[in-house]
């Protein structure tokens, strides 16, 4: 999956808040590689991160346009890993990040026939 992603509002200048800007926003949007596949019109899986790592390779805007770029390497037993890259508008590597969360069905629908396979 890829996607352009930037922040609404214009941030300061100091490197903590955008970097912690692109931290936030990859917690929600990382794994959703690994929801596509699974997730029908009968069933959204909920899920919850339990590992989340960053890597800052160079000074960025979270204000500017950042292409983010996902895979998920790994999904099995309701654990997936993804792994993304962050480039800035020149094309510049400037993060990399890697989530493992965990991804299950909704409890209403744990009885269900069709969570039996997942």
């Amino acid at each position: 999956m890829q996607t352009w992603i930037r922040t609404v509002d214009e941030l300061t200048d100091d490197p903590l808040q955008h970097q912690a800007a692109l931290t936030y926003a990859l917690d929600f949007l990382i794994t959703k590689t690994a929801h596509n596949p699974i997730d029908t019109e009968k069933m959204q899986h909920r899920g919850a991160s339990l590992d989340h790592t960053m890597w800052f390779h160079r000074p960025f805007r979270a204000d500017e346009w950042l292409l983010v770029d996902v895979v998920t390497t790994s999904f099995f037993s309701s654990r997936s890993m993804s792994q993304a890259s962050i480039f800035d508008a020149s094309g510049s590597l400037v993060s990399s990040a890697s989530q493992e969360a965990l991804l299950r069905p909704p409890v209403s629908d744990l009885g269900s026939s069709d969570s039996a396979s997942h």
